[in-house]
């Protein structure tokens, strides 16, 4: 049970070690600045660290009793090892440090700033012997499997930088917990991480061993000892300023790696910011479509209200037709009453009154059809504001919609049922103005009937006027008459008097009944002129009333035509506002055409501009995987040369100084002094051939690969040395696999089996593998078959084992990462021939091979003009000894600048010393297409192209096969 507790608990803590790793590294990338004390993940990282390491550790004291921790765990495993030791030489170069805990803690701070954590630890873990001798069997460094995966998680803190103080912290009570001060501040140099130049601990190095040859001896043997040591010193001296040089090289090319490294982080940062705001729009996009619904239903709600006010037309205009009918039946009794007026004089009154009657009707129908139409203006405002609103709305959502230049297909069709009822909308105007005509046919109609019931009061007027005189001249008779009757009575009156002077004379009785007949004559006569003038009386008012009705009459006609006239002016106004909202409907229809077609068009623009992102991202991703891939292995490959670079000195440094001495040249011990007799013997050293006694010369080593073990002096069996033999080579490469952190390795399995087969051989070179010009070529064109082979799965999805066959690319696509190298090189590149050829010139090419010869160091070019579209362009090439770099660049003109040609096929390293390219390329617009052969690459060999072009032309179908 408490093993199992023990070994969950170590596993949680390797958890919790390697979620400290990856909050360390999130911090630095969202920060951007490095690491310091003041970070709380470092310090959870480094207690969980401490504790991996002091974790089932076997109890070591010193002779002075105190603990050994895992500081001296450190010393025996890296001690010895030449580019690992530097550290810990400056650890032990602090004075402040105290106990072996500080100073191993200061030694992982080093590790950190120097980003080399996670190799010192894994070098540590590979000496299987001396961490046996620390640690029991429980430790995690002794499992396989657990410190791969330790090494694994502390190799992610390579890309992290740590700016860590040197010194002013009591690292023996504990872990810091504020930063204080950081890398880029000025100030004292005891406070700066800087550890021994190798230039000046090799020098220190050969000046130590110089020094301990030095012996006493006699002064010729001193003068050419020294003579040979100061020569092999200065080849010595040469030989570590080029392995500077070499080093400072690794360096920049480390240097600049991160740098692209970094930039290729901020580019995947900058896209997924990108990301985000697409995804920001695509939320503003969902929320503007459910708006839109929203106004749609408004609209079709609006829609439904145009619908009732159409229905609410068609029963005016069934009003409108049940008042003409009525007009035409009031027509009709009109004329019935103007025939009765003229067959008779005794019903003039009552025609007068029925006259009356029907004006006032005429005026209740004439206020029914202004009421009629006020409603009618009042539902065409109404419609019309509601169009307007529905107009405004639609610019209102279509600008924005414009503004903000996205849309989907469902907006477009919302567009197209907005345009489908706006169509519907303009139908109802083309009704109204039905409507609208017919009611000015209505008011035509009107007028003509004010016009007959003018033309029936002037006739009531003429006749009207032929009463009045009429009556006049009866008026006129009857004054006659009764003037003729005055005279009469007076004559009547003298012949009465006459006859009563004759009756008088005559009979009394006679005259007096006589005059009584006369008298009642008299007064009948009297009471008919009376009744006359009665009828006279009658007639002047009636004349006085008719004259009245007549005045009534015209006011009426004078407001009825004034009511015409506004109605008039009226049914000008509502025609000028159609045409006006014909115009402005018609505008909207233009205007929802135009942002129809732009929105279709920022719909495509945003497809291919989401496709375009998502392929850079892929792209970016790759690049990003293959570059850290790539500085891990310069990173192994910068120790294994530094390792080689060791042993390449001190196996010179040894067949320089290397020499058998004789028995009679020496009589002491070059080591402690003693003097040779019988009883101390001689002894030479099988590495230098120096005399030694049997005690300075009692260490045995194995000298060549497969040997036995040989005796060597404490000078030779203490110095570093590099035996390079199939079980070291078969460990490392266990080692290198076994690694998690360890990315895959950009080598072929086929050419992985030849590396080690060429490693496996015996060297040619004494004990040490030496690295020619030759292998480094070798391996440089291994891995950059490898990386074209990968980049091209990836992206192109070609298969390069049999043919390489390019694809066409578009020329929108932008290869923004190789254009610059292809640019540059046309730009500032040696070229070495330029050979421009037309189409024609190539479909005159014939079927052998030409030659092209290119020079280490330089490339050459050939230009195709190309006049015509839908050209096809193909080419088959083969190189000679060794690979070439071939490039596809398009070019609009001869005057076009360098800066705006376009890659249509980024810089490619081909195999072609082994196989035959194949390609072709299509001519989308004319121009220059530009074949590169690149051998720029190579510093010192010429290459040969032998290369075949071919043109083809469209097929264009003209129906000649139809039957």
């Amino acid at each position: 049970m408490a093993a199992t507790s023990g070994e969950s608990q170590l596993q949680r803590i390797i958890r919790d070690l390697q979620d400290a790793v990856t909050e360390l590294s999130k911090e630095f990338k969202e920060g951007g600045e490095p690491i310091t004390d003041d970070s709380v993940n470092l310090q959870k990282f480094s207690y969980k660290l401490e504790y991996l390491l002091q974790f089932d550790q076997k109890e070591k004291n010193t002779l002075l009793g105190n603990r050994k921790d895992y500081w001296d765990y450190f010393c025996d495993c890296l001690a010895k090892v030449k580019g690992a030791n530097d550290g810990i030489r400056f650890v032990k170069s602090i004075t402040e440090l105290r106990t072996s805990l500080g100073k191993g803690r200061a030694f992982l701070r080093y590790s950190l700033v120097h980003q080399r954590l996670a190799d010192t630890l894994q070098q540590c873990f590979m000496n299987t012997k001396v961490t046996s001798d620390w640690y029991y069997a429980r430790s995690p460094f002794l499992n396989s499997k657990m410190s791969s995966e330790i090494v694994g998680q502390l190799y992610e803190l390579t890309d992290v930088q740590f700016d860590l103080a040197s010194r002013g912290y009591d690292l023996d009570a504990a872990w810091p917990s504020f930063a204080r001060r950081t890398l880029s501040s000025l100030g004292s140099s005891a406070y700066l991480w800087k550890p021994p130049s190798r230039s000046s601990s090799m020098s220190s190095l050969v000046s130590n061993y110089l020094q301990a040859q030095e012996f006493p001896s006699s002064p010729d043997a001193n003068s050419s000892l020294n003579v040979e040591h100061l020569e092999g010193f200065e080849e010595m001296r040469v030989e570590l300023d080029q392995a500077e040089l070499r080093q400072r090289e690794l360096q920049d090319r480390i240097h600049q790696l991160e740098m692209e490294n970094q930039e290729l982080q901020a580019a995947v940062s900058l896209q997924k910011e990108q990301v985000q705001v697409e995804k920001e729009k695509s939320n503003n996009y969902s929320e503007e479509n459910s708006r839109l619904t929203k106004m749609i239903t408004e609209l079709q709600k609006q829609c439904e209200v145009s619908q009732s006010t159409q229905s609410t037309v068609h029963d005016l205009q069934k009003c409108l037709q049940s008042l003409e009918l009525n007009a035409v039946e009031q027509q009709k009794e009109y004329s019935t009453k103007l025939e009765q007026l003229v067959t008779s004089k005794e019903d003039y009154a009552s025609k007068l009154q029925v006259l009356n009657q029907e004006l006032e009707a005429s005026r209740a129908l004439v206020a029914m059809k202004d009421l009629c139409i006020d409603e009618l203006k009042a539902k065409l405002s109404s419609t019309e504001q509601k169009n307007l609103n529905l107009l405004a709305k639609v610019d209102a959502a279509l600008e924005e919609k414009g503004q903000q230049a996205t849309a989907h297909c469902d907006s477009a069709l919302q567009i197209q049922a907005l345009l489908e009822k706006l169509q519907e909308k303009e139908k109802e105007k083309a009704d109204m103005e039905r409507l609208n005509d017919e009611r000015a046919s209505q008011l035509k109609a009107a007028r003509e009937e004010l016009q007959l019931k003018e033309e029936a009061q002037k006739e009531l007027e003429s006749r009207y006027n032929r009463l009045t005189a009429d009556s006049k001249e009866e008026s006129q008779k009857l004054r006659g008459s009764l003037e003729t009757m005055a005279k009469e009575m007076e004559a009547l009156q003298k012949a009465l008097t006459l006859k009563d002077k004759e009756m008088a004379e005559l009979q009394t009785q006679a005259v007096s009944e006589e005059c009584d007949k006369v008298r009642e004559q008299l007064e009948e006569q009297r009471r008919q002129q009376r009744a006359a003038e009665e009828e006279i009386v009658e007639l002047q008012a009636a004349n006085t009333s008719l004259s009245r009705k007549l005045e009534e009459a015209r006011e009426q006609l004078s407001e009825s035509e004034s009511a015409r006239l506004q109605k008039e002016e009226e049914v000008t106004s509502l025609r000028q506002l159609l045409e006006r909202i014909q115009k402005e409907a018609d505008e909207a229809k233009e205007k929802v055409l135009d942002y129809s077609q732009k929105l279709s068009k920022v719909a495509a623009d945003k497809d291919s501009s989401d496709q375009k992102l998502f392929a850079e991202l892929d792209d970016l991703t790759r690049t990003k995987q293959f570059l850290e891939e790539r500085l891990i292995e310069l990173i192994r490959d910068k120790d294994a040369l530094w390792q080689k670079s060791d042993a390449l000195e001190f196996q010179q440094k040894l067949s320089a100084e290397q020499r058998w001495q004789g028995d009679t040249e020496v009589n002491h011990c070059l080591d402690c002094q003693k003097e040779f007799s019988w009883m101390v013997r001689r002894h030479h050293c099988r590495m230098c051939g120096r005399i030694f006694c049997y005690y300075c010369c009692n260490n045995y080593m194995v000298t060549k690969p497969g040997g036995k073990k040989e005796r060597c002096c404490r000078a030779c069996f203490n110095k570093p040395r590099v035996i390079v033999d199939s079980t070291d080579d078969s460990g490392s490469s266990a080692n290198q696999e076994g690694s998690p952190a360890s990315l895959e390795s950009p080598v072929s399995p086929s050419e992985g089996a030849f590396v080690a087969s060429e490693a496996c051989k015996p060297p040619d070179d004494a004990a040490f593998d030496i690295i020619t010009d030759e292998e480094l070529c070798q391996v440089q064109e291994s891995d950059s078959l490898h990386n074209e082979s990968e980049m091209e799965r990836d992206s192109l999805d070609q298969d390069l084992n049999s043919t390489c066959n390019s694809s066409t690319f578009d020329e929108s696509e932008e290869w923004q990462v190789a254009q610059d190298a292809e640019i540059c090189l046309l730009k500032s590149g040696e070229i070495m021939i330029k050979l421009p050829l037309t189409v024609e010139e190539i479909l005159n090419f014939g079927e052998s091979n030409r030659e092209l010869f290119i020079k280490s160091s330089t490339y050459s070019i050939i230009p195709i003009t190309v006049t015509e579209m839908g050209l096809t362009i193909s080419w088959i090439f083969s190189s000679d000894p060794k690979s070439i770099s071939f490039s596809v660049v398009y070019q609009e003109s001869e005057d076009t600048p360098l800066d705006q040609c376009k890659v249509l096929i980024p810089m490619t390293r081909c195999n072609s010393h082994k196989e035959t390219i194949r390609g072709q390329v299509k001519v989308r617009n004319a121009g220059i297409y530009t074949l590169i052969f690149d051998n720029t690459f190579s510093r010192f060999i010429s290459k040969r192209v032998f290369y075949h072009l071919a043109v083809e032309r469209p097929v264009i179908y003209d129906g000649s096969d139809f039957p």
